[in-house]
């Protein structure tokens, strides 16, 4: 990781010898002014809260009489004592470290940042910039200084390893403030461009920092503190002192900010607020006092920006005042003096401004995922909008890395798929679709030998097989100037599944595909040339995880882990030579189920009794030896006053809501390790599949771990992603506050004494950091981080020296025949039909196509009966009268094959009925002619 720069020569060891004395102004600071019980009444206007100047800080403690040069000396001024304006504090003595575990040999070099790829854009004001050659925001619990030219970075680390509430500039540029997160936070004052710290302030606020600003001379800096104090604090920053505190709110406050033009006013506003504030100074002391504005007839609404013009107000009252709104909305549409189009899907957050050779520019926060550099001087000369960065937006959803060389895929509901390069710490390829990634998996060499083959699932149910290639390895591309270092290309796009895919894996020989969903379904694919569908599963939940049975392990088996408690296993199915008749439903794959039983409540309970029956034998030993030494001393025995009622015994719990599987992983065949969040954290859990061959129904079942570990630190911190390296000697744990924990493994084995030691170091940002994905390079050099907080970080394994300048990472060369190959179709539709839709659409199809042949053909039967019949009608007509059929003949036929329902008569049954009622017919001429 990089540390901030030392001053030289004398500087140095002018910061170095006032940093001996660190504690004793440590100390000196800690006596801050106590919190004025300002309660909040929601009917009141104003607040007046008064602070004594006199309690506001003790003075400092003066260092030891020992050689120092001017430089560390603190000035007096009357009886109180400052601190010099060349005093710097030391960064390697403030700065966070990882956690390792006493007397437990782990480096603490173990692991050290080499880069960050993200940017936590959804993060408020999250954009710094001191000059015009770097750009400065929050990632995790690092502050980035990122060179736009180089694209090198730096880091400043939080002092506490709590995370990091925001960043501020003073109005110099010599100076940001960061205030912290944690138990009692930190705010503190770096130097630029040095990045030494030099100030620190202290006791602010509760649980951590949310905004802070510096007045308009840089004299003055105010913070708001977040849950439970929301307390608004204004320093004197230079001498660490606080001039004045109140509570600012009773809920959320995102900003707070000094007048422009009268530094005795501020601004604070957040959830169903905004509050006008004025420091008076009265005859009893400087005041704050508060006055909340009123919404009026507009419906009370959170207020995340404000600009306070010259006159004080936030809005020009001229302008608006007179104005009459069109309709009873109430909205009044303003005319903008200019605009500008930065570009399509752009979503601007926060912009600040800087000059560069004289002009002034501004750099602006894209919610979407950029940093912009705006040209706002509307002149004829006027630069078009530049995109000085590009990051994925919000949440990273899942990542995976190349079986073959340093490159890293990742994607997110920010409808990309990106490709990095992380050793030359580079962006290679980008491409979007219509719809979120959600679940992402590189094809292992066994089935991709060139290592080009990415498999990615998308929250409308579609999985894509996109490759990365070189596109200077094409013949009519090779000689194009400006040619990208990388391109992906969507080979085939399928849709298993209707909700969003959350797993895929490759089967360990490659043969087989199976993706996962929230649908409570897992897929199955054959993996040839183009990915073919075998069948489908249901499951009793919606799939977290999917894992295939290691090459150690004799038969290939899918480890399948729903949200819900639920684990199941089935083999491979094998690839059918003929597609189902009907459904891709397979009835009757062997499967395996556990249902996790919680029996937290019982260890603790078991915990409690040994605990008591501890204290109880310490109790009875400390009493016989009471009793010994009282007989020693030849003094009687008194009689014991009776024990105490023991509380009762907790009673057993079971969770109405059962704990999520976070994840899992293979231990031996028919054995896995789980993690759980929920009631059920705190613990790694050992479960086997039962051995009945006649399996009863799962939501009947109640199957209980055989092994537990208790994992520290863990109740309310669960374990979300565990990942190993390829030899399998260390397992790294992603932790839901963003930690990386590392378990060092000697045999390979999980046990309660393998997990009793670890590495943990605070990376991604402590309350929405969560890390969901964790990989190591193919060669076990490198470890990448992803997690919910946008950041995506590398670092190096053990020492970075052992990194060799000359890695680099080799991008797949694309496969022969690619520029003849006809584009994939792209499943864009989000409300297409799933594969199994289509099947059983094509099902319907042919059964409805066979009962129109039916039917067609029976048409066609009657229009020949039917010509058949007139045929017959007019030779009756052309016979001797007393031959003829009459009519009557005909309508008693037609009507006895109405009753007899002619389509199950024969024609011989036909014939009989006919002759039948012929005979009948002539029965009285025959009569009349005898």
């Amino acid at each position: 990781m990089s540390s901030p720069n030392e001053q030289e020569g004398a500087d140095e060891k002018a910061a170095e010898g006032t940093q001996a004395d660190h504690s004793s102004v440590q100390e000196s600071k800690s006596s801050l002014p106590k919190e004025s019980p300002a309660g909040e009444e929601e009917e009141e206007d104003v607040e007046h809260v008064e602070t004594d100047t006199e309690s506001i800080a003790d003075d400092l403690e003066e260092q030891d009489n020992t050689e120092v040069s001017p430089k560390e000396e603190k000035i007096l001024e009357g009886k109180e004592k400052k601190i010099s304006e060349t005093f710097f504090y030391s960064y390697e003595d403030i700065y966070s470290r990882p956690f390792v575990t006493e007397d437990s040999g782990i480096p603490i070099n173990l692991l050290t940042l080499k880069y960050s790829f993200g940017y936590d854009c959804i993060r408020s004001v999250n954009l710094m910039v001191l000059d015009s050659q770097s750009l400065l925001y929050v990632a995790g619990n690092q502050v980035v200084i990122l060179d736009l030219k180089t694209k090198s970075q730096s880091y400043v680390r939080s002092s506490s390893g709590g995370g990091i509430g925001f960043i501020a500039a003073h109005p110099t540029k010599q100076y940001f403030a960061v205030g912290e997160k944690g138990e009692k936070p930190n705010l503190i004052i770096y130097d630029y461009p040095s990045l030494r710290p030099y100030r620190i302030l202290r006791e602010g606020t509760k649980k951590g920092y949310v905004f802070g600003d510096f007045n308009h001379t840089g004299t003055l800096l105010a913070s708001i503190g977040s849950s439970p104090d929301y307390m608004l604090t204004i320093w004197d920053w230079k001498q660490e002192k606080i001039v004045l505190r109140s509570k600012a709110f009773s809920q959320d406050v995102y900003r707070v900010t000094f007048s422009p033009d009268n530094e005795e006013q501020l601004t604070t506003a957040g959830v169903g607020h905004i509050r006008f504030w004025k420091m008076a100074h009265t005859f009893t002391g400087l005041k704050l006092q508060g006055a909340l504005g009123r919404f009026g007839k507009t419906a009370v609404t959170d207020i995340i920006g404000y600009v306070e013009l010259p006159d004080g107000k936030v809005w020009n009252f001229e302008a608006i005042d007179p104005a009459d709104s069109v309709d009873e909305t109430g909205l009044l549409e303003m005319e903008p003096m200019n605009e500008l189009r930065v570009g399509k899907n752009v979503s601007l957050s926060f912009m600040c401004k800087i000059h560069d050779c004289g002009q002034p520019f501004w750099y602006a926060q894209d919610a979407n995922g950029k940093i912009w550099k705006l040209d706002l001087t509307f002149s004829n000369i006027t630069r078009d909008p530049e995109c000085l960065c590009t990051f994925h937006s919000r949440r990273i959803e899942a990542m995976s890395v190349s079986p073959m060389t340093y490159l890293l895929a990742t994607t997110a509901l920010d409808r990309s798929v990106r490709i990095y390069d992380f050793i030359s710490n580079s962006q290679q390829s980008e491409i979007k679709f219509k719809q979120g990634g959600t679940a992402l998996s590189w094809a292992p060499h066994v089935v991709n030998p060139k290592g080009s083959l990415i498999a990615v699932g998308f929250e409308d149910g579609v999985v894509r097989i996109i490759e990365v290639y070189d596109p200077k390895g094409l013949p009519t591309l090779a000689e194009r100037p400006n040619i990208s270092n990388a391109e992906i290309n969507l080979k085939q796009a399928f849709k298993p599944h209707t909700a969003a895919v959350t797993a895929l894996a490759y089967e360990r020989n490659g043969d087989v595909f199976a993706t996962g969903s929230k649908d409570k379904t897992v897929f199955f694919f054959a993996v040839e040339e183009e990915y073919k569908p075998i069948g489908f599963i249901h499951v009793p939940g919606p799939v977290q995880a999917l894992q295939w049975s290691p090459p150690s392990h004799v038969a290939s088996t899918l480890l399948i882990l729903c949200e819900n408690g639920y684990v199941l296993q089935v083999p491979a199915p094998l690839p059918e030579k003929q597609e189902p008749v009907s459904t891709y439903h397979i009835k009757n794959l062997p499967t395996q189920y556990f249902h996790f039983y919680s029996i937290k409540s019982r260890i603790k309970l078991e915990e409690e009794i040994a605990l008591r029956e501890r204290k109880k034998q310490e109790k009875e030993k400390a009493k016989l030896e009471r009793i010994k030494q009282l007989q020693a001393m030849g003094k009687e025995v008194e009689e014991e006053e009776p024990e105490e009622e023991e509380e009762p015994l907790p009673s057993i719990y079971i969770p109405e809501e059962p704990s999520p599987i976070l994840c899992g992983f293979y231990s031996a065949p028919g054995k896995f390790w789980l993690s759980l969040g929920g009631y059920d954290s705190g613990f790694l859990y050992h479960c086997a599949f039962s051995s009945n061959e006649h399996q009863e129904d799962p939501e009947n079942r109640q199957d209980e771990p055989f092994e537990v570990i208790p994992i520290e630190d863990t109740d309310d911190n669960p374990i979300h992603q565990i990942s190993f390296c390829t030899s399998r000697l260390l397992m790294f744990c992603g932790m839901q506050n963003g930690a990386l924990r590392v378990y060092p493994l000697q045999d390979k084995d999980l046990s309660v004494n393998t997990l009793k030691a670890y590495w943990s170091f605070s990376v991604h940002d402590n309350d929405y950091g969560q890390i969901r994905g964790i990989c190591c390079s193919y060669d076990d050099r490198f470890l990448l981080t992803c997690g919910g907080d946008g950041n995506i970080f590398t670092f190096n394994i053990l020492s970075p020296e052992d990194v060799h300048e000359e890695l680099k990472a080799k991008i797949p060369p694309p496969r022969m025949g690619l520029l003849k190959e006809k584009a994939a179709e792209d499943i864009e539709d989000p409300s297409a039909c799933n594969i199994e839709e289509v099947k059983q659409k094509k099902e319907y199809e042919r059964i409805m196509k066979e009962a129109e042949d039916k039917k067609s053909r029976k048409r066609e039967e009657l229009i020949a009966l039917r010509q058949e019949f007139l045929f017959l009608l007019q030779k009756n007509q052309e016979l001797p009268k007393h031959m003829q059929l009459q009519r009557e003949v005909h309508l008693l036929f037609i009507s006895h094959l109405v009753l007899e329902k002619p389509s199950k008569m024969s024609m011989s049954k036909m014939s009989s009925a006919m002759g039948y009622y012929t005979q009948l017919h002539n029965l009285p001429g025959l009569l009349n002619h005898d």
